[in-house]
């Protein structure tokens, strides 16, 4: 398999140095030997993030939702500078050290505009029109927007937006400018659009819900690389923020996110049209990532976006469960275990609420066979039909032994029916057990439904490149998840260490190089922008940073009308890393380095805010 970032084969390295890049709470506190990173202590971190303070709320009812297609605020070129360079100094305190310039090169230098945040809102029939005069295209979006699709009629989903703005700090930057296309992790109430929210008191932007660190890191890398001259685009999800109270979430269904997120992202091309007077327009030329949640939505709309034609540069998919068959028989396993790391239960209620009759399109809806039993499915529906935040859900979820918890969530026919696979080593129960039995046993419909989701063959047959990134000691997404790799040279596999939360530190970092690096930052893309008479350059460009070792020298079904590892796994994936000539293995080694120290840095930010 083809290793085709520098930045991805220094990562593969440094993870794999005797667990050098630990990023566990207890290995940063009991480093003592003399290294670059002696000087990280969590106590002295002081990150700013964008958003200053963070709110609990029990309902959707109670957030305030800012009006659709809106400035929320502007950051200027300094006030930008100015949080990464905070961000720097929160992870290197002092600026003669080597880590200090190393990071300023990295998160700072790569600035070269303010940016402006947008929350923009749109339906399937909003953004119609762009696609029927591509016969092919037409159809794809017929696929998922069609008037039989759930949500695809008169719902009006939202997203984030940041885009840079030219010299004068006022004026969104014109030229037809690349896309990033953010796609956010597992929450059950927060996201994107209403992260960066001014309450109705007018005050500066606040955090709303219940986000948490990674969250938050995720908001200020995009800022920066916003900052360096793309439009960054970040779709909420469908039954979330604007469409909270009218549509159910579809939690891993991928029809579900391509309902919610395609219009968002080509209304955003009209919105910047209608800003800009033609003068800046976002390119069909763009690249997805995402992590958990994220990582398996990035697939799905990559896939999409290449069916209606973009041109998909990149995908990096993090910690995400791309084959959701193996992962949820595996976390069954964890749970029967006592494996099964509690504080995530919440996700459990997501997954088991969408796949209780729910999410209308779905061969199991109304057929009696529901992922959940039939009293708790009420509790647990609503809460996530309200998005309730996290902590709340899961106090509806007690227990007292970890296996309790299975009796109590899942309905008896699919919970015997996972128990015995568990039992016998087998992790894709539903390919591998025969309709009849499946029929018999009153699974069928269900296990369709998974089957329709599991998105293996997508990604392992994807027509552009994908970087997966995933800890073989991941405790929320199993890595069972990950499919065999090797056959396809446009993936490449990136494997993290620690947990969950930790791996997705490096994954995140790792991709973030990527973006600042020559391979995105040189790719040209075509002017579509109508309106030239505008003052600037088609493409804005800049001299892509050194990440070199520095020197110190320098029809809508609405939640209100219902609810009053053994045996046939999927085979590891494979990565292969080259090194060639004496001088190109010391710089690949020292580089390794400070990427190690990077990595450690942001891991801990994400502890010391836990």
């Amino acid at each position: 398999m083809r290793i085709h970032l520098i930045h991805q084969t220094l990562l593969v390295l440094v993870l794999q140095l005797n667990r050098v890049v630990s990023l566990g709470t207890k290995n940063i506190h009991q480093r003592h030997e003399a290294s670059a990173i002696d000087t990280i202590h969590p106590h002295n971190l002081n990150l700013k993030p964008l958003s200053r303070s963070l709110q609990e709320s029990s309902s959707d009812q109670d957030l305030f939702i800012p009006p659709c297609n809106t400035l929320l605020g502007t950051m200027t070129l300094e006030e930008l500078k100015a949080v990464a360079a905070g961000l720097v100094g929160s992870i290197a305190p002092d600026p003669e050290s080597f880590e200090y310039v190393y990071l300023e090169s990295v998160l700072v230098t790569p600035i070269q505009h303010g940016i402006q945040v947008h929350r923009i809102c749109a339906g399937c029939q909003d953004v119609a029109s762009q696609v029927q005069q591509d016969t092919e295209a037409a159809a794809v979006f017929e696929s998922f927007c069609g008037p039989e699709n759930y949500g695809a009629v008169n719902a009006t989903f939202s997203g984030l937006m940041m885009v840079p703005l030219a010299d004068d700090d006022k004026t969104i930057l014109p030229g037809t400018l690349k896309g990033v296309i953010e796609m956010h992790p597992t929450s059950t109430a927060l996201v994107p659009s209403l992260m960066w929210t001014r309450p109705q008191s007018g005050e500066e932007s606040t955090t709303i819900g219940d986000g948490g660190p990674e969250e938050e890191l995720m908001l200020q890398l995009d800022a920066i690389l916003a900052g360096s001259g793309q439009v960054l685009v970040f779709p909420d999800y469908m039954g979330y923020a604007e469409n909270g109270n009218e549509l159910y979430k579809g939690y891993t269904i991928r029809k579900a996110y391509e309902t919610s997120c395609v219009p968002i992202v080509l209304f955003a091309q009209e919105y910047l049209r209608q800003q800009t007077n033609s003068c800046t327009e976002l390119s069909t030329t763009v690249a997805v990532k995402g992590y958990s949640e994220g990582g398996y939505t990035a697939v799905v709309l990559a896939d999409v976006l290449h069916r209606l034609g973009w041109n998909v540069l990149q995908v990096h998919a993090g910690g995400g469960p791309y084959d959701l068959i193996a992962a949820t028989t595996k976390t069954f396993e964890r749970i029967v275990n006592g494996q099964y790391d509690m504080r995530f239960r919440h996700i459990l209620a997501l997954v088991g609420s969408s796949y209780s009759s729910t999410y209308m399109d779905l061969p199991n809806y109304r057929q009696n066979q529901d992922m959940l039993t039939d009293v708790i499915r009420p509790t647990l529906v609503n809460l996530i039909a309200n998005s309730t935040p996290g902590p709340i859900v899961r106090e509806s979820m007690p227990y007292d032994d970890q296996s309790d918890l299975l009796d109590l969530l899942f309905e008896e026919n699919y919970l015997a029916f996972v128990d015995a696979s568990v039992a016998a080593g087998e992790f894709d129960p539903c390919g591998n057990t025969s309709r009849e039995e499946l029929e018999r046993l009153n699974v069928d419909k269900i296990c369709q439904a998974f089957q329709l989701n599991v998105i293996v063959e997508t990604l392992q047959n994807a027509p552009f490149r994908v970087s997966v990134c995933h800890s073989e000691d991941d405790e929320v997404v199993p890595f069972a998840s990950v499919p065999d790799l090797s056959g396809n040279n446009n993936l490449t596999f990136v494997p993290a260490q620690g947990t969950h939360n930790e791996a997705g530190a490096a994954c995140i970092f790792g991709a973030l190089l990527y973006y600042f690096g020559q391979e995105f930052q040189s790719v040209a893309v075509d002017p579509v922008h109508s309106n030239t008479n505008c003052a600037a350059v088609d493409a804005p460009g800049r001299t892509p940073i050194d990440t070199s070792i520095p020197t110190n020298q320098s029809p809508t079904f609405t939640p209100s009308e219902e609810v009053g590892d053994t045996a046939t796994t999927t085979n590891a994936p494979t990565e292969t890393t080259t090194a060639s000539g004496t001088s190109g293995g010391i710089a690949l080694v020292a580089s390794c380095i400070w990427i190690t120290f990077i990595i450690v840095s942001v891991a801990a930010i994400l502890l010391v805010h836990a």
